[in-house]
């Protein structure tokens, strides 16, 4: 049994790879998960410029594409893949937090598709189904137990870096990783997360000191008591003296 894409046969029992390319490891880390649960290969870049170089080395059937990288946009990545005569062909899901013109920017670089951050598994499912060849039917149990203990010390010592930004002024800095913890909070099951993340952006794109330092205090609080209610594992506990 076989699909077609773009007149080319695709065997069901080949894996697809997909190229996720974010700067954020936790989205990496949960958005993989997924495909894997699936039947989808994954492979990853966490910048423009590692994606273009992914896209050449490793020939993926899909890219998932985040707007807001460090080194280029993901617009201008979107539409070197869409100019090229050699991968044009391969479709193109915008993924981002920007609840702003996500559409149109999507249209505007060529994308095949976008998705607003955070989304359900299903949603994802759905948008990716038009794309690559058959997959599993959509379920599997995503053990994200394992991964929410290191997703909430990762985003606790990130707390350090936003007070600095704070204390020297860089709100554009304090923005940029609101926005990025507005899209993976929820995705990890805790929606207060995202929700502090996307008022802290907004506070910081009006430049509102005052409402950045609430965001900050609010998620401090936040992240302490879900530290208490997944504490990280001690690898050395329980191991007897000599």
């Amino acid at each position: 049994i076989g699909a077609r894409r773009r007149g080319r046969r695709i065997l069901v029992n080949k894996s697809a790879k997909v190229l996720i390319v974010d700067d954020e490891p936790d989205m990496l880390t949960v958005v993989s998960m997924m495909l894997k649960i699936w039947g989808y290969e994954s492979v990853c870049a966490q910048s423009g410029t590692e994606a273009l170089e992914k896209l050449k080395a490793e020939k993926p059937y899909l890219i998932l594409l985040d707007l807001a990288l460090p080194d280029m946009t993901g617009d201008e990545v979107c539409r070197r893949v869409k100019t090229s005569p050699v991968t044009s062909s391969v479709p193109v899901i915008i993924i981002s937090a920007a609840r702003e013109r996500l559409i149109a920017r999507a249209k505007s670089c060529g994308a095949d598709d976008w998705i607003l951050k955070p989304y359900e598994p299903s949603h994802l499912f759905e948008k990716l189904k038009p794309f690559l060849p058959p997959a599993k039917e959509f379920g599997g149990s995503m053990n994200m137990e394992k991964l929410r203990p290191g997703y909430i010390k990762q985003k606790k010592e990130l707390l350090k870096k936003i007070r600095s930004d704070i204390q020297s002024g860089d709100i554009e800095s304090v923005r940029y990783i609101a926005h990025k913890m507005s899209g993976s909070g929820a995705m990890y099951g805790f929606d207060d997360i995202s929700r502090i993340g996307a008022d802290m952006e907004d506070a910081a794109a009006a430049k509102n000191i005052y409402g950045i330092r609430r965001c900050y205090a609010e998620l401090k609080k936040t992240l302490s008591g879900l530290c208490e209610k997944f504490p990280t594992k001690n690898k050395k506990a329980g191991k007897k003296k000599n």
